[in-house]
């Protein structure tokens, strides 16, 4: 397994797929705290436009959202590239296990999403830091966060790839993962002013895509809860990869 990992981080790092997103995640935040200090400016320091660096990096993770929609996109181009060139059905005919084939992507879709999206994040939040200055949140504040969206992040990866290896198609893989999440937040949203803030807590977290969502508050009492649910649903989103896998005809 650990060929096939080095043979994809090696294809990856040499592809222009890996320049064109280290360049989106220089552009993306540096454009987005530039554009929105030039507002602030324009309003005047009395307006108050709701931004801030912690705001910023909250709203980093949503699936939905510039970079991380790009990711997304990206990551099931890069997956789809070994269907379409057969380069699973080759690892295969070599000797490796569909196992070994299905655990190597993850982890390589996995270290890709973590790397990406905690380097976005925190680049958005030191330079709208230095655009617009900060709320006053501590640091340690913004770890918690970055803790539990990283792993409900991973999450969403991990089930990204059993979408992936699943359907063998953008449109299906894509077509899931986006409804999934449009419905997830237009149910939660729709369900809010109904709830109570108490119910609404307990039902983050149960759905880690809602997590990402840059309207999302952590709170002290979930923090534990997230973070061991998020890991479980993550192992869970693997270990049916895993089983689902073994039906999979690698063709």
């Amino acid at each position: 397994m650990n060929r096939i990992l080095k043979a994809d981080f090696r294809k990856f790092l040499s592809g222009k797929l890996f320049i064109v997103m280290m360049v989106l995640l220089v552009v993306f935040p540096l454009l987005s705290s530039a554009f929105l200090s030039l507002v602030f400016k324009g309003l005047g320091e009395n307006f108050d436009i709701g931004m801030s660096a912690e705001t910023a990096f909250y709203s980093s993770f949503s699936p939905l959202n510039n970079y991380g929609l790009m990711l997304m996109i990206f990551m099931i181009i890069i997956l789809l590239a070994d269907f379409n060139k057969n380069t699973i059905r080759n690892k295969v005919v070599a000797g490796y296990s569909k196992e070994a084939i299905y655990l190597s992507g993850t982890i390589f879709t996995l270290t890709i999403a973590f790397l990406a999206m905690t380097a976005y994040s925190f680049l958005n939040y030191a330079l709208t830091k230095a655009f617009l200055g900060s709320a006053g949140v501590s640091f340690g504040n913004i770890l918690k966060h970055w803790l539990v969206a990283i792993l409900a992040t991973l999450f969403l990866y991990a089930f990204l790839q059993l979408l992936v290896y699943s359907t063998k198609s953008f449109l299906g893989a894509f077509g899931i993962l986006f409804a999934v999440l449009l419905f997830l937040n237009i149910i939660f949203f729709a369900l809010f002013s109904k709830l109570g803030s108490e119910t609404m807590r307990i039902i983050l977290i149960f759905l880690p895509p809602l997590q990402l969502s840059g309207s999302f508050t952590l709170y002290d009492s979930n923090f534990i809860w997230m973070i061991l649910a998020n890991l479980v649903f993550t192992g869970l989103a693997i270990g049916i990869g895993l089983y689902l896998n073994r039906r999979l005809d690698f063709k």
